[in-house]
């Protein structure tokens, strides 16, 4: 919603929204996981603990999946 300009910033969202503004800061960056990584959320294969969603994660995908590896 804010790449499409309803919304300015992640702020704005989360007051509509009516949660925490950090919440949505750590949802848009699970965006930024590797497609392999996402596979193993959606088929439960893999769980992140909100801990881990807090953690930097590398820009490399290749770095993400040895990071996350079972």
């Amino acid at each position: 919603m804010i790449d499409e300009g309803k919304f300015s910033n992640i702020k704005d969202l989360a007051a509509t929204v009516g949660v925490d503004s950090g919440l949505i800061s750590r949802t848009i960056r699970l965006t930024l996981l590797s497609p392999k990584i996402i596979h193993k959320l959606l088929s439960g294969e893999l769980d992140l603990s909100l801990d881990s969603c807090r953690r930097s994660f590398p820009d490399s995908w290749a770095e993400q999946e040895k990071m996350f590896h079972d």
